[in-house]
């Protein structure tokens, strides 16, 4: 091997990372050639620098703990962040097709007004009869929205295949 072929074993030499047969080989080397040792003790004084620069580094005990906290701080707000941006997309994209689709303004407008028919005639009804009685119209009037509600979907749909044709 020649001396650039070295260099890169003897980095891993110097970080312990060579097989024993691998050290014996630089070791051997490093015995005869006095530029590849030259650069070995540079390299050991570098490590002895780097490590002895680390070890004046103040590291405070609970500093993993207050990285963790800052990270779950950060969890939560970004949480938070998701869920306004949500809302506001939801209400933007509502106000947006309210606006700009008339016929969704007209359909609302119908749920609005069939909410408002039904709400009426259960309060009127249930205030002029009895309890048994008061309980089958409850129940035959959430059918009826059910049917309502499937009837509103029914037009949502032949409007989309109308416009889908035209």
């Amino acid at each position: 091997m020649e001396c650039f072929e070295y260099l890169e074993k003897i980095s891993e030499y110097s970080d312990g990372e060579l097989t024993p047969s691998e050290e014996k080989v630089i070791k051997n080397h490093l015995l005869i050639c006095p530029k590849c040792s030259d650069f070995y003790q540079e390299l050991q004084v570098l490590h002895t620098t780097i490590q002895e620069g680390v070890n004046d580094i103040f590291v405070p005990n609970d500093l993993g703990e207050r990285v963790l906290r800052a990270v779950e701080k950060e969890r939560k707000k970004t949480r938070i962040q998701n869920w306004i941006t949500s809302i506001v997309l939801v209400i933007l994209g509502s106000l947006v097709l309210t606006f700009f689709y008339p016929r969704v303004l007209i359909v609302m407008r119908l749920l609005y007004s069939l909410g408002n028919a039904i709400l009426r005639s259960v309060s009127t009804t249930l205030s002029l009869i009895s309890p048994i009685a008061t309980l089958s119209i409850v129940c035959f009037l959430i059918v009826l929205t059910i049917i309502s509600l499937q009837v509103v979907r029914g037009l949502l749909d032949e409007l989309d295949s109308r416009e889908v044709l035209s």
